[in-house]
């Protein structure tokens, strides 16, 4: 673990305060507890003190992704459209819907690839980084140029990116300020950064609260709202373009699966609360949030308009 915070590592404002004690409610870790911390300013929260990143990656379960368990074939499959599915419970980040045909694209933390193929299917030149070995075979044989490890062991080249995502991928990093200042040296001029994590400025946070889903401690090393994150990139030169709202049914379901389970402590998907019916009707719910701006889920496209340097 590294030093406890006396100030906010987003508006740097030193009016912190604990806000719960907390243990992993998603896979099995309940050994051992957290401190989340929030900043009376601007909303933010952060595990205090920040979990080392050697923890974190030691905690992520083999088949966090099932990329041990499955083919090129089986994510080729998964990225064709299902209507039924995604009328039903699909909640699929907006930008895979976009034209990317001749530009450089880069996903940080790929997952299984899937996200990633739509792209390149799209005609983008298609990079991504990832820790797990397994999902850099299947970009191979996608033909993906995925690179093991973390974006600064990946070394790109500067100004080399037309595009960059994060999505939910960028709630799991301890350093943001670090992630952020490299993302501005590889990204183009004009280029676009799309950042998707979970909202604090939503219903299902104020619902929950402590229990909320996407907490996700210790996963999670810190939660945004719009307006913080907003605040956060640009210091490292990037302007806002556009957000939208995309909830899905998780929060709603595991959330109250949560609270079931915290006697027996079992994971957020452990009970009979957690069903492919709650799913579908909650899945609605979540979309009415975002038609209210309280979704749970927030995806922003920003603009680098300068190089930063620190």
């Amino acid at each position: 673990m590294k030093e406890i915070r006396k100030n906010c590592p987003v508006c740097d404002d030193n009016r912190i305060a604990f806000y719960t004690n907390t243990y992993d409610k998603h896979y099995g870790h309940t050994e051992k507890n957290y401190d989340v911390y929030s900043c009376t300013k601007c909303k933010l929260l952060f595990l205090n003190p920040m979990i080392e990143d050697s923890e974190l990656f030691a905690l992520y379960p083999e088949d966090y992704y099932d990329t041990s368990m499955q083919t090129a074939n089986d994510i080729i499959k998964k990225s064709q459209p299902n209507f039924l599915k995604d009328l039903l419970i699909g909640a699929k980040a907006k930008d895979l819907k976009l034209s990317f045909a001749g530009k450089k694209v880069l996903d940080l933390g790929v997952g299984d690839c899937e996200q990633l193929y739509v792209l390149h299917k799209q005609g983008a030149e298609a990079y991504g980084t990832e820790i797990r070995e397994s999902a850099c075979i299947i970009g191979e044989k996608l033909g993906l140029k995925v690179s093991k490890g973390t974006l600064f062991e990946a070394n790109y080249q500067s100004d080399f990116f037309d595009y960059i995502r994060s999505n939910h991928s960028f709630e799991h990093i301890t350093e943001p300020r670090e992630l952020l200042e490299e993302i501005n040296r590889i990204l183009k001029e004009n280029g676009r950064l799309f950042i998707g994590v979970p909202n604090t400025k939503s219903w299902t946070f104020r619902l929950f609260g402590k229990n909320w889903y996407y907490l996700g401690v210790p996963f999670h090393p810190f939660s945004y709202s719009p307006d913080n994150l907003i605040q956060l990139c640009e210091q490292y030169g990037f302007k806002m373009e556009k957000i939208i709202y995309n909830a899905n049914y998780s929060s709603f379901v595991s959330g109250i699966q949560i609270l079931l389970n915290l006697k027996n402590k079992k994971k957020s998907d452990d009970g009979w609360f957690f069903n492919k019916y709650n799913r579908i009707i909650f899945h609605q719910i979540a979309r009415l949030s975002n038609l209210f701006k309280r979704g749970d889920c927030i995806e922003i496209t920003f603009v680098k308009t300068k190089t930063v340097s620190r």
